[in-house]
């Protein structure tokens, strides 16, 4: 060849940027094959030992696998597909149907990435390499090598059309130097933030691809840490969808830790079943299989969102390979060893089961992110008066209340739909000089009982709703809480006095009796809940950290003025 009139010799840099360059080319024109990811995996490929489920690979399983791999297949609009998934929920060997889709069916350039290199080789070895050597129709394609290339390491695998790449999130140059069209990131959350100053792992793969445009997919998968979670940022530019069941009474649902209960000793747990928050319907596990062939994605995202950017969340309390006894089993030692300060078990509990995000009981939330929040014009709210009224999407009242020697304070809060509620009132009831709240005289009993127990309060739509459960704190003096509980509700339904308790694993126990001395000094039996500490303060402080989103579960709303 000449080159400027002198004759060139070509290099072999030249050469392997022209076969890439025509591998691009191939993919390019390459018609997509007709057969999804799901439907070319399910009873083709084998699953082999040390996975801890060996034998051949069956959908029916897992059907909430299927859209995850559709939308990775080749014929899916979508570019980028981003999955927040809990342990045992086959997340891994998603991504191991989909390499061996490729290498087989539509042969191109690809990249799987890890956070670092000794979690990146140990995936390579102990499940890329079992699964080419148990398949033979994959061992039959990788590595065959071109002359001078190594074909099959654990950095490098080769096979016609197409080849696997390593990379580590420790080593930016492991992005480098070669055009892909398909990547695959896995335990995302365990990336550096920005690798070696060059970017996140995300932006370094879509540099990777920019030459596919228009064909490329982007798979970023992981279990979730904190709040600062990468890939739940990543998740809420997508549509967000979630897998919904539909129980035997036609409810649709999606299965939420909220819903579990139980009975149990210490933790040795006896019986679990799962009640529909909203309805109470019962739903026992071997209903389970039932109801994921039957189950649907649905986008929980209201925002508008780019229609090529897919997400998908799934917790592993949907996993057919795990018992919901020992899921509970699991929590009730984790909760043992979060009352003595060892919050790591209890963090695995929420990261890798639950698929959230988890910060210590004992982390308060940000106040000043709080007061932010409350002066968001889509969060906040004006404060109901009693003239006033408020939102008809309130469906009921409640009012918890704090006794302290000096005073009463009580805040009434609104229900709506999906846990979200709205601080309605709070009011401080001061004790007269000379008194304190252990003498059922004081004024602050007179006024708790006008302003909270007899009180009706307005919805916008003219309905009026009265405080239908009304919480007292009994601990500062239990005798004069359950004196006044009894004086103006003698069954315990309606004003209720709770006992805080830090290993109760429900959020409210069933009523329990008991003996008490009356102030009178009369002994009498007493009713009362017992309400799990722990448990619903980890929950307060997880939802009172939650961003506005309409529809979020959970979301805790407050008056501007708060």
């Amino acid at each position: 060849m000449k080159k400027n009139g002198k004759k060139h010799k070509v290099t072999k840099k030249e050469i392997q940027a022209r076969s890439e360059l025509l591998d691009i080319f191939a993919v390019m024109l390459r018609p997509n094959p007709r057969i999804l990811i799901s439907d070319y995996s399910d009873g083709h490929i084998y699953i082999p030992p040390p996975a801890s489920r060996p034998g051949t690979y069956r959908l029916s399983l897992t059907p909430y696998a299927r859209e995850i791999m559709d939308e990775c297949s080749p014929m899916s609009p979508a570019r980028e597909i981003i999955m927040v998934a809990g342990t045992q929920t086959t997340k891994t060997q998603i991504i191991l149907n989909g390499i061996a889709y490729y290498i087989e069916n539509d042969p191109t350039s690809m990249l799987v990435g890890f956070p670092n290199e000794k979690e990146g080789k140990q995936f390579v070895r102990t499940r890329i390499d079992p699964m080419v050597d148990y398949n033979k129709f994959l061992k039959d394609l990788v590595g065959v090598r071109r002359k001078g290339s190594s074909g099959n390491t654990t950095d490098f695998k080769e096979f016609p059309g197409g080849f696997l790449k390593r990379a580590s999130g420790e080593a930016a140059n492991s992005f480098k130097s070669t055009m892909c069209r398909i990547v695959w990131l896995d335990e995302y959350d365990g990336f550096p933030p920005n690798i070696e100053g060059q970017g996140s792992g995300k932006t370094l793969a879509e540099q990777r691809t920019a030459t596919y445009r228009g064909r490329e997919k982007i798979v970023v998968s992981s279990t979730p840490t904190n709040e600062n979670s990468q890939v739940l940022a990543l998740l809420e530019n997508t549509d967000k969808r979630h897998y919904f069941l539909t129980s035997p009474n036609g409810e649709l649902f999606e299965l939420e830790w909220k819903g579990f209960h139980w009975r149990a000793e210490d933790t040795n747990v006896k019986e679990v079943w799962y009640e529909i928050p909203e309805t109470g319907e019962r739903i026992d596990e071997y209903l389970l299989p039932d109801l994921l062939k039957d189950g649907k994605w649905i986008p929980t995202n209201t925002k508008k969102t780019d229609p090529t950017k897919i997400g998908f969340w799934i917790s592993g309390l949907y996993s057919p390979f795990r018992s919901w006894r020992d899921t509970v089993g699991t929590y009730l030692e984790a909760q043992l060893k979060e009352e003595k300060g060892d919050f790591s078990d209890i963090t695995s509990f929420y990261n890798n089961i639950l698929a959230l995000p988890y910060e210590a009981n004992t982390t308060r939330p940000d106040a000043s992110k709080m007061m932010l929040w409350a002066k968001n014009k889509d969060y906040a709210y004006k404060r109901y008066t009693n003239a006033g009224s408020f939102p008809k999407d309130v469906l009921f009242l409640t009012s918890g209340t704090d006794v302290q020697k000096d005073r009463l304070e009580t805040e009434i809060k609104g229900w709506c739909r999906g846990g979200v509620s709205r601080s309605i009132e709070h009011y401080v009831f001061p004790v007269e000089s000379g008194k304190t709240t252990l003498d059922l005289s004081a004024n602050c009993w007179r006024e708790y009982k006008d302003k909270v127990l007899n009180l009706r309060y307005l919805r916008e739509d003219g309905l009026e709703l009265g405080v239908a459960f009304n919480g007292i704190d009994r601990s500062y003096n239990p005798e004069a809480v359950q004196a006044f509980c009894e004086s103006v509700d003698s069954t315990c339904e309606r004003v209720i006095p709770l006992r805080g308790v830090d290993n109760l694993t429900a959020a409210i126990s069933d009523i329990k009796t008991g003996r008490m001395k009356h102030p009178n000094g009369e002994e009498k039996t007493i009713m009362y809940r017992n309400v799990g500490v722990s448990r619903l303060k980890g929950e307060a402080y997880h939802n009172f950290r939650l961003p506005y989103n309409e529809g979020h579960q959970g979301v805790c709303m407050f008056p501007e003025d708060y």
